[in-house]
């Protein structure tokens, strides 16, 4: 059989860093491609992967930090109930931290 029927078809997605996540990624957005089906709270899995103990304690939901993290699906601000939802080709996620200070 053709090795291109077993290929699996990745999706695009759009990601935005804000405040301390830039920082850790060094980039304002970038392109990243998933498997199907993957869950935003996949996605995280994949960008701490990828980035390492400069992105874990930001992303990290066990993490004081991972607990304030704000993110959005398409405009659409997403809560912890959220993060099981399967992300689409073409998504556009925007990940940052809450302004902190006083």
């Amino acid at each position: 059989m053709p090795a291109f029927l077993f290929q699996v078809c990745l999706l695009r997605v759009r990601v935005s860093y804000l405040s301390l996540l830039r920082d850790a990624t060094g980039k304002k957005e970038e392109e990243i491609e998933v498997p199907p089906h993957t869950t935003v709270d996949g996605l995280i899995k994949i960008l701490m992967e990828k980035y390492g103990e400069k992105m874990k304690p930001l992303l990290d939901p066990s993490a004081e930090m991972g607990q304030a993290i704000i993110m959005t699906l398409n405009g659409e601000l997403l809560s912890s109930s959220d993060m099981s939802r399967e992300l689409e080709e073409g998504a556009d996620i925007m990940v940052g931290l809450p302004p902190f200070g006083g």
